[in-house]
């Protein structure tokens, strides 16, 4: 007489063999209509059927920039009112590209920065920026 242990491992294997003649049909019917074998159109799941990989690209979320102490400088600066990014540079002593960098951290960071475009021939600088009056 067969133990549980050998009953269920036949079980098992009689699963697993009707499984695999099922995917083997699959295949088959996969290679005889398109020419080559779709293996990735048969979804890859568990044993009860869940997903082994997810589907699609993750989303990463990533981090929002910390505020730093240049960052709470320019926060004063930008509070004088409108200032050009160069002049905003030299006021702090960094390069340009550091304050457009500071400016978008301050943005991620919940700060309301207006931008005002400047256009006209006497207009020395396009864009100027000044932090948002609280209403």
């Amino acid at each position: 007489m067969k133990t549980t242990y050998e009953m269920m491992k036949d079980l098992e294997d009689a699963i697993r063999a009707d499984e695999r003649a099922k995917l083997r049909g699959e295949l088959y019917d996969a290679w005889n209509d398109h020419g080559k074998p779709l293996v990735e159109s048969i979804p890859q799941t568990g044993f009860h059927g869940e997903p082994l990989a997810p589907v699609g690209p993750v989303p990463v979320a990533k981090p929002v920039p910390r505020i730093q102490r240049c960052h709470l400088r320019l926060v004063k600066e930008l509070q004088r009112g409108f200032q050009a990014v160069p002049t905003l540079a030299g006021n702090l002593g960094v390069k340009k590209q550091t304050i457009y960098s500071m400016l978008h951290t301050l943005k991620k960071n919940g700060y309301q920065v207006e931008v005002k475009t400047v256009s006209g021939t006497a207009a020395r600088y396009r864009r100027i920026y000044r932090l948002a009056r609280s209403a």
